[in-house]
């Protein structure tokens, strides 16, 4: 199928084979790839592709999730938290979520966290701190 023009239901489909296709380079290579956010017009796109070799970062189960934990480790001190908190459950706003790591360029919004019941991904100030370092029960990994 040729494409005449990019949009939202043909880059999903192009993310989707992309994906498939990297499938033998991970395991031939032991790397996991993720394609970041996709920019697009009418007839070019853009994303990032970011690889982890797998194991290099204990807890992560792909290459973003890496990126988060490798943030925490390198400046979680500057938020109160440490390595140690990754994966910790607490409670906001009558929801549940998980906290991943740090995102360290973003200095308003840097805890990066997954809501349980539904699975995404949200961005929290670091005032969550004391939430997280206060819970005692962890995600499974």
């Amino acid at each position: 199928m040729k494409l005449s023009a990019f949009n939202q239901e043909n880059l999903q489909a192009i993310r989707n084979d992309v994906n498939t296709a990297l499938k033998s380079v991970e395991e031939r290579y032991g790397v996991t790839f993720d394609i970041g956010r996709i920019s697009y017009s009418s007839e070019s796109l853009r994303t990032k592709l970011t690889g982890t070799i797998v194991g290099a970062v204990p807890g992560a189960s792909n290459s973003t999730e890496a990126q988060y934990l490798l943030g925490l480790k390198n400046h979680g001190y500057m938020y109160g938290v440490t390595e140690k908190d990754a994966l910790k459950i607490f409670s906001a706003n009558g929801n549940q979520y998980i906290f991943m790591g740090i995102k360290s360029s973003s200095k308003k919004y840097p805890f990066i966290v997954k809501r349980i019941d539904n699975g995404k991904l949200y961005k929290f100030p670091s005032y969550f701190s004391t939430q997280i370092k206060a819970s005692k029960e962890f995600a499974q990994k």
